[in-house]
C-alpha cells in the first residue's frame, strides 16, 4: 500500500543535524507517510544511525551529485499522492505536514505549500521560521509540499541548478 505523503531528505556527513530533523518528523507527523533519506556517501555514522529506523528508506549514492539530481531520482520512484522535500538542517513544526496535507487535499487548485521550518545552522538560525516572498513577488519555498502529479509533470528540480536555486526555480514553475 502506498503512503499518502513521501517525505524526502538529502544528507551528507551531517548526522547531528539529521538526528534533529528526523526526531521532529518521527514525533510530529501523524498522516500516513514514508520517509526517504538520500545519502551521498556519509562516513560520520549516518548510515549506522539510520539502521535504527526500519521504516525509513535509505537511498545511498556513491558521492556528491547535487541535490537536484539525487532528489529527482527518488521523486521518480515515489508512489505517494503528495511529496515534500526537507533539508537535513531544518526542523519541521509539530503538525505542520499534517496541516499542509489537509490544505492541499481540500484545495486542489493550490499547486504547492511552502513549509515553515526552523533553521538549526547558517545565517538564519535566530529566525523563528524560514520562508518568504522575494521582492520579485516569487515565493521562495526552501522546503515545500505539493501533489506528486504536479512534481512529475514538471520533471522535478531543474538539474542545471545542481544545489542552489532548485527550490526557487521549482516554486516559480509551479
Amino acid at each position: 500500500m502506498r503512503a499518502t505523503l513521501g517525505i524526502v531528505i538529502g544528507t551528507y556527513n551531517r548526522l547531528a543535524l539529521l538526528h534533529k530533523c528526523l526526531d521532529a518528523l518521527v514525533n510530529g507527523v501523524h498522516v500516513d507517510h514514508e520517509i526517504i533519506v538520500a545519502d551521498a556517501g556519509s562516513t560520520d555514522g549516518t548510515l549506522e544511525y539510520l539502521e535504527q529506523f526500519p521504516r525509513i528508506r535509505l537511498v545511498r549514492y556513491e558521492g556528491l551529485m547535487g541535490q537536484a539530481k539525487s532528489l529527482n531520482r527518488i521523486f521518480k520512484s515515489l508512489e505517494s499522492e503528495f511529496v515534500c522535500w526537507l533539508s537535513d538542517d531544518n526542523i519541521i513544526v509539530d503538525g505542520a505536514l499534517d496541516m499542509s496535507l489537509a490544505v492541499l487535499k481540500r484545495n486542489p487548485g493550490i499547486g504547492m505549500i511552502a513549509l515553515k521550518v526552523k533553521d538549526v545552522t547558517g545565517p538564519h538560525v535566530d529566525s523563528p521560521y524560514l520562508g518568504s516572498v522575494w521582492e520579485s513577488g516569487v515565493l521562495n519555498c526552501n522546503q515545500g509540499m505539493l501533489p506528486a502529479n504536479i512534481l512529475r509533470s514538471l520533471e522535478g528540480f531543474d538539474e542545471d541548478f545542481c544545489d542552489y536555486g532548485i527550490d526557487a526555480d521549482l516554486t516559480t514553475r509551479v
